[in-house]
């Protein structure tokens, strides 16, 4: 009787594993199809007149461009070289350094010919006290704002919106580059659609490898380590796939804290990043678009993936492990603190959908994957589930995950090539395979822990981020 009631258990969990794992391999293969279709369609329409047309008009709307920096020495001068050098017609930079123990604000100061001036600001949202600030006759479009560190980098994003001074800001982070035309290209949504657009992001890739020439891409690389490369699959899959999909059907929830434009009036609405947030990027789009569905105001959250933010990803194991249990924290706290979107008939499609998306696939995934990938072989070895279910599972889990991947690089060769060697092109396409035998259930893994760390309630940080700075000389 036990016996048979174990049996019947197991027989009916791996059905429900498997339904699953369908389930949700079939929510990426359509968003596969509508990234494909939506990406051509944006790559015809898109004209590079249309861009030259942005950069010389006086009419677009200027943007303060806001970098946080804390202990970002390394990088700190390429990255505030290459937002002095963007395309754009009317623009400033706000440095934010957020209390770092390094050299970064004297490599800054050096660099650029800093002087503190005497400039007062109204302190909007509430922020950790401001020491300082400086400005440079050299660079007059350059602020760097000096602050007490607050712990969180929403405090020194806010400190950074309230020095801002224009009507949009490009939120970024001190060890990341952009391309010359990424604010041509993210602005580009606010002014063209029709619905309101209260934010709108960009893609972010991984830096590492790449070489960097007095704060401009020289040549796009790889990075030396497998866990760069691996890093690298990810991101494709999950903005050239995931957002582009996602904004489509207008479901977006997130724009990369590494990169993206907001109109700053909104944000100021909703009360700024949220320092309590453990993932503040993706709390902010759900406290903005709750705000806005309450007030009636039809909008979308734009994703342009045309444009590019080059960052450094982690290149230890370590620091890559916390970086993915914070975000997985990050994500369940969001979803604890706004989960009456997903139920209440106020916020509609965003709610049901995109909350729902968050829900069912996000947070629920690492769990069930790897309950699937212990209960299997456990049902093999005591006769208590099929050969057939456990061979589907691994098919599904394991096959498509390697053809999902593979479609997110199909999709940047034949629309952006980026990556212009094809020694590049087959070790991506390499890695996109060896992902999923290792590499994809750590990540798995990280993300489970993170759940059961914020369940427990316990706080962990990132630790220390090794800085290598960008690969510097040569370029082509």
């Amino acid at each position: 009787m036990i016996v048979s009631l174990v049996r019947a258990a197991f027989a009916g969990f791996g059905v429900f594993v498997v339904a699953y794992t369908l389930l949700v391999n079939a929510t990426y293969l359509a968003q596969t199809a509508i990234a494909f279709l939506s990406i051509r369609r944006y790559l015809r329409g898109r004209t590079r007149e249309r861009i030259e047309q942005l950069f010389r008009s006086r009419l677009v709307p200027p943007i303060s461009v806001i970098l946080t920096a804390y202990n970002e020495g390394p990088t700190i001068v390429d990255s505030v070289r290459a937002m002095l050098a963007l395309q754009y017609s009317q623009y400033e930079v706000v440095v934010v350094n957020d209390g770092s123990t390094d050299d970064t604000l004297r490599l800054i100061a050096d660099a650029f010919d800093l002087e503190r001036v005497e400039k007062t600001y109204d302190e909007t949202i509430p922020t950790r006290p401001v020491r300082g600030v400086y400005a440079s006759y050299t660079y007059p479009n350059l602020v760097v704002v000096d602050k007490i560190n607050g712990g969180a980098k929403a405090d020194a994003t806010n400190a950074g919106i309230n020095a801002a001074a224009y009507p949009l800001f490009c939120a970024c982070d001190a060890d990341s580059l952009l391309e010359k035309d990424a604010l041509l290209q993210l602005v580009m949504p606010m002014i063209d659609r029709e619905r309101f657009v209260p934010a709108s992001g960009g893609v972010v890739r991984a830096a590492n490898g790449s070489r960097v020439v007095r704060g401009t891409l020289g040549r796009v690389a790889l990075g030396g380590r497998p866990i760069e490369i691996f890093q690298v699959v990810e991101y494709l899959r999950a903005f050239l796939i995931g957002r582009t999909a996602q904004a489509t059907l207008n479901i977006m929830l997130i724009v990369s804290g590494a990169f993206g434009l907001f109109h700053k009036a909104t944000v100021v609405a909703v009360g700024g990043y949220n320092p309590k947030a453990i993932g503040e990027d993706f709390e902010l789009i759900v406290r903005i678009a709750k705000y806005l569905h309450r007030t009636k105001r039809s909008f979308e959250v734009a994703f342009v993936p045309q444009t590019v933010c080059w960052t450094m990803v982690p290149h230890l194991w370590s620091v890559l492990g916390r970086q993915r249990n914070r975000w997985h924290r990050g994500l369940m706290q969001t979803l604890q603190w706004h989960a009456d979107m997903l139920i209440s008939p106020t916020y509609r499609g965003t709610g049901i959908f995109g909350i729902g998306y968050f829900v069912a696939v996000e947070l629920l995934g690492p769990m069930v994957e790897l309950v699937g990938y212990a209960l299997f072989p456990i049902g093999l070895l005591l006769h208590l589930v099929s050969p057939l279910s456990a061979a589907l599972f691994f098919l599904i889990a394991v096959g498509m995950g390697v053809f999902l991947s593979l479609c997110a690089l199909l999709l940047e060769e034949i629309s952006f090539r980026r990556y212009s060697e094809w020694g590049d092109v087959l070790l991506i396409a390499a890695y996109a395979v060896l992902e999923n035998f290792g590499y994809r259930q750590l990540t798995l893994w990280w993300r489970l822990t993170g759940t059961i760390d914020y369940f427990a309630g316990r706080e962990k940080g990132w630790g220390t981020m090794v800085r290598t700075g960008f690969t510097s000389g040569g370029g082509d």
